[in-house]
């Protein structure tokens, strides 16, 4: 419902949240008879008479206080835009990295190596060979 607010009380307080700092107003909205406690982030603008939210009121064991409806989510239109990239190209050269990674982490005396980094080795080997025939992306 949308309020519009006819009143805002002088006095601030200023709490700690698990969401970080806040302030939290009094303010009465003329469509409503009660004072509520509307709640933000010191970072958003202080209310002011003849500003209008949308919200709901409710009641709570401190007494009435306003909660303001979330916006819908809309997709910031600059990214939707923009061509979708290679993912195959992409996947390829994460491939790579991770291949040249893991072989520059391990031993290459293979009698050192137990069964299941040996195989572990052999089969990462494979699959960026697999990944990487034809392709020259370096």
């Amino acid at each position: 419902m949308k309020y519009t607010i006819g009143a805002v009380a002088d006095v601030v307080k200023d709490i700690n949240t698990k969401y970080g700092e806040m302030k939290i107003y009094k303010i009465r909205f003329e469509e409503a008879e009660d004072t509520v406690d509307y709640m933000i982030s010191p970072k958003t603008d202080a209310p002011s008479v003849g500003d209008i939210l949308e919200g709901t009121i409710g009641h709570n064991d401190f007494g009435a206080y306003f909660k303001k409806d979330k916006k819908p989510f809309t997709p910031n239109q600059s990214y939707a835009s923009k061509p979708v990239a290679n993912t195959d190209a992409m996947y390829v050269a994460y491939a790579k990295d991770l291949m040249i990674a893991y072989m520059n982490s391990i031993s290459w005396d293979f009698t050192k190596l137990d069964e299941v980094s040996f195989n572990l080795t052999v089969g990462i080997v494979t699959e960026a060979a697999k990944l990487l025939q034809g392709q020259d992306n370096s």
